[in-house]
């Protein structure tokens, strides 16, 4: 008997920019997120076997079988992804993963939760025929990858680029509301500055985390300043108002400075916005490195661009609240015994 056999599926997922409420989202307060067009793409193939092959230009090659007890090395997301996935699906198909990404490494953009999401997604969506797939089940398994690159993540970075759009987001009650809005009809352009600087999640949730600790009971003071930010910044952008929404951002990146997260590269690119007069500038992700979000006024962000760039740092002008996931397997007809026939 002829029948549909699933070898391939591929999945796409897109970067992140946290606007607001990054490191207070650990500690309880809500974050404002938006997906940006750019994305990451993992194809996964059927394989004679065994074990999983990764393919990357980043990362390299490698092939892991899963059962172990535990894992070493570049490719343990992956593992961990795919001993969830074996979870749900029962069985541990043989497959080779290529992945390609646009997005830049250590820079604030969620490039690992990205890439976790397409690679649960097309791996899942393999095992199970491209049928019945679950996002929660995507989200289960781009969490072990995540838990595993940054060691206590919030959630907030796979839960963006898995649904795309904007995203309010608590730790612990998951996405609270999505909005669905955009500044595309307005004034103003989002411009995310790339200091080249690497930096490692982990030790900025660690320094924030330590710093924040030393001041005692005045640190809930903060948090629930914070939380108070993000829901300003809903407004103004319900509101479309991108002077306030720039002054927010102004506020919400010198907390950040202040509690230690920052870094030289980015407060040059924040200072160079309020000397020429953008709208607000904040870092986004971890800090420490990684980039900046600037908000300009549409006749003012070329200049700004050329000086940004003139000063060594890449520049993306940047789409918000693009689509997340996207998954696609190819069916192809091939003789297979079937039971019953």
């Amino acid at each position: 008997m002829i029948v549909a056999i699933v070898e391939t599926c591929s999945a796409s997922a897109p970067a992140k920019v946290i606007i607001t409420g990054e490191h207070w989202v650990v500690h309880g307060s809500a974050a404002l997120a938006a997906a940006v067009g750019l994305r990451s793409r993992v194809k996964c193939m059927e394989a004679r076997g065994p074990g999983i092959t990764i393919k990357s230009l980043r990362l390299g090659s490698f092939t892991f079988t899963l059962g172990q007890d535990s894992c070493r090395g570049p490719h343990c997301g992956f593992y961990y992804a795919a001993s969830r996935i074996v979870e749900v699906c029962g069985e541990a198909k043989p497959a080779t993963c290529i992945v390609d990404s646009d997005i830049p490494i250590g820079a604030g953009l969620g490039s690992s939760a990205s890439v976790a999401v397409s690679f649960s997604a097309a791996y899942l969506a393999l095992c199970r025929g491209g049928k019945d797939l679950s996002l929660s089940d995507v989200s289960n398994a781009a969490s072990g990858f995540e838990k595993f690159v940054h060691g206590n993540p919030s959630g907030i970075d796979t839960a963006v680029v898995l649904h795309g759009g904007f995203i309010v987001y608590r730790r612990g009650e998951g996405i609270i509301m999505r909005i669905n809005e955009s500044l595309a009809d307005t004034d103003a352009v989002v411009l995310i500055v790339d200091t080249g600087i690497a930096r490692s999640t982990k030790e900025a949730v660690a320094a924030f985390t330590q710093n924040l600790s030393r001041l005692g009971s005045f640190s809930k003071i903060l948090v629930n300043l914070a939380e108070q930010i993000t829901w300003e910044v809903v407004g103004s952008l319900k509101a479309r108002d991108t002077k306030r929404l720039g002054s927010l951002l102004y506020l919400s990146h010198g907390l950040l400075s202040a509690l230690g997260v920052s870094h030289e590269k980015l407060e040059e690119i924040v200072q160079a916005a309020r000397a020429e007069g953008a709208l607000g500038a904040k870092l986004t992700g971890a800090g420490m490195g990684g980039t900046a979000l600037v908000l300009a006024a549409r006749e003012h962000s070329h200049r700004l661009e050329k000086i940004y760039e003139s000063k060594g740092f890449k520049v993306y002008k940047a789409t918000l609240g693009v689509p997340g996931l996207q998954i696609n397997c190819d069916v192809s007809g091939r003789a297979a015994m079937v039971e019953g026939t």
